[in-house]
């Protein structure tokens, strides 16, 4: 890991983050499915439409109109469905994004601590807070909301206490990552 470190300054995207930061093609296939859902109604207003009704001089107009009827009404609802549901993964890709930025600014905060210490006892357990935090779920629940605060006012805490000289940042650090630990367990519980 510490070469990964030394040469792009942070650790590659892993897991959930990765999942989050490469998730917006999600948008895109909704896209194209609606295009090809379109050409498909389309073509068969064409088929029904123009050519069965156009050579059959003897259909009745009302059946007819009803049918297209029909079908209009397939594809507006299918349409607004496909819809919904790119605006619904359009916010959950949001709150991704947003989530996994809080961690990684975080983590950049860690990682800037570590640089700017010179303790090599602090500087090592710096770097495998940074480590812990990269890897943990970026999961984003209203539940989580107390702990994440938590967490953050510690980080805050920990960087006053790196420029005090009778502090203890280890101790912090290892509270830290407790909390890391707790945030782990409640998410996987309240993800059920």
């Amino acid at each position: 890991m510490g070469a990964v470190r030394r040469n792009h300054g942070r650790f590659p995207p892993h897991g959930v983050q990765f999942a989050a930061v490469s998730h917006s093609g999600s948008g895109i296939a909704l896209d194209t499915a609606l295009c090809i859902l379109t050409a498909i109604y389309f073509a068969l207003q064409l088929m029904f439409g123009g050519i069965v009704f156009m050579s059959m001089r003897d259909v009745p107009l009302i059946p007819a109109i009803v049918g297209e009827l029909v079908l209009l009404a397939a594809y507006l609802v299918i349409a607004f469905l496909m819809y919904a549901a790119q605006s619904s993964s359009a916010a959950q890709d949001y709150n991704d994004r947003k989530a996994v930025q809080k961690m990684l600014l975080l983590e950049s905060d860690v990682q800037g601590m570590a640089e700017g210490t010179t303790d090599p006892d602090v500087k090592k357990a710096l770097e495998d807070l940074a480590e812990a935090i990269h890897y943990s779920d970026v999961v984003e629940l209203p539940e989580l909301a107390d702990i994440d605060g938590r967490i953050a006012k510690n980080v805050a805490m920990l960087q006053d206490e790196l420029t005090e000289e009778d502090a203890k940042p280890l101790v912090r650090i290892e509270k830290i990552r407790r909390l890391l630990r707790e945030r782990e367990r409640m998410a996987v519980v309240l993800k059920g």
